[in-house]
């Protein structure tokens, strides 16, 4: 099978997830060539990815990109690049809402090949004149996508009712995102990891959040629930990995909150030393509104770890409460301490959370399976 995979994110700045999946399609013995936007992957790799975990089994083409908007690159020589790589037997584009993915539907039906769109659940823009702009690209370019595509793969069940809004009749399958077990694992001593990171102190209840700064993740609610945890535990600390508008906000409500000492702030941790900071944390909490797949939760699940977060779609998708990790109404604060408290008091459950959470990654969300029921995806695509 000779696969033509377009997508606008490329490692290390982003696109993590098209990065693994092109690599476990290229590990089955697929013919891939993966487009991207010049604009993107221009750093060098994480050093995790020089020994041989980091490999391109699959053909790279970087595509003339004249601006980016948004995200949203504008790939003026994606074309022209398909023409010089075909002939191919299918294509796979992301995102029903990109323009090369209306170029990479135009070349398909010139050419008769098939097109199966992998689609991510898209958070439409509620400010002007980006939520006119989408809805404009929605009627224009969206749906046509969805009429011409043969099947569709999404993460979650939300993106799947979106899809079938679009085209009723359209195969939609949902794969969710896959997790890199090889870098996320069991195999590690907590104290150790703590010990990496600078953390000495056996007594310390560390929890760790992994997320965007934004009003929609629960960060002031996330705070609120470390204030209360630390009436109880005064060596209860937050480690708090992400950027955002929110941030210098946050900052000034943990001071309110006498827990400035408390949360630790990281702004940023490379791909390849993250993992630590899962390692080393006794549990892992989102309290999220809103969620695409959770995949810092689904991280932390690999690494064996109680996780409490949200019960909101993309997080259920991984956890099923109270036997691989604690689902809490969103905004309830009290239960999220509940659960942190349930957590510390209860070794026995806490580890019992952990090991069903790694086993539950593993068999259902390793990047080798994700790109098996992809594979599996494409080939009834072609017949």
């Amino acid at each position: 099978m000779k696969l033509a995979f377009i997508t606008n994110f490329y490692v290390p700045e982003m696109g993590m997830n098209t990065y693994y999946l092109a690599r476990g399609l290229g590990r089955l013995g697929v013919d891939l060539t993966f487009f991207t936007s010049d604009k993107y992957g221009r750093k060098k790799p994480p050093t995790v990815w020089k020994d041989d975990t980091y490999d391109h089994p699959f053909n790279l083409c970087k595509v003339g990109t004249s601006r980016v908007i948004a995200n949203i690159p504008f790939m003026q020589g994606l074309d022209i690049a398909l023409k010089r790589e075909s002939p191919f037997d299918i294509i796979m584009t992301e995102d029903a809402y990109q323009f090369y993915s209306n170029t990479a539907m135009n070349f398909a039906k010139r050419h008769g090949i098939p097109l199966v769109l992998r689609h991510d659940l898209y958070q439409a823009p509620s400010l002007f004149p980006y939520n006119v702009a989408f809805k404009l690209v929605e009627r224009f370019y969206s749906r046509s996508i969805c009429d011409y595509a043969v099947s569709a793969i999404v993460p979650t069940d939300e993106a799947k009712r979106y899809l079938l809004c679009l085209n009723k009749n359209l195969s939609v399958t949902i794969i969710p995102f896959g997790v890199d077990t090889d870098l996320f694992n069991t195999n590690y001593d907590s104290l150790s990891e703590a010990h990496k990171i600078g953390i000495n102190d056996e007594r310390v209840l560390k929890i760790l959040c992994v997320s965007r700064l934004v009003h929609s993740k629960g960060m002031f609610d996330l705070l609120e629930v470390i204030r209360e945890l630390v009436k109880r535990d005064p060596n209860t600390k937050l480690f708090l990995i992400g950027r955002g508008p929110i941030e210098p906000q946050l900052h000034e409500r943990a001071i309110s909150y006498g827990i400035a000492k408390n949360v630790l702030f990281i702004p940023y941790v490379s791909h390849d030393e993250i993992h630590h900071y899962y390692k080393m944390c006794d549990a892992f909490i989102l309290p999220s509104y809103e969620e695409a797949p959770g995949l810092s939760v689904s991280e932390a699940m690999a690494c064996g770890k109680p996780v409490v977060a949200s019960n909101i779609p993309g997080v259920r998708d991984y956890i099923t409460d109270l036997e691989n990790g604690i689902l809490v109404s969103p905004k309830d604060t009290a239960g999220f301490v509940k659960a942190i408290i349930s957590i510390r008091d209860s070794p026995d459950f806490a580890a019992s959370l952990g090991t069903k959470a790694a086993i539950s990654i593993e068999q259902k969300y390793s990047w080798s399976r994700v790109s098996e029921r992809t594979l599996d995806i494409l080939r009834s695509s072609l017949n």
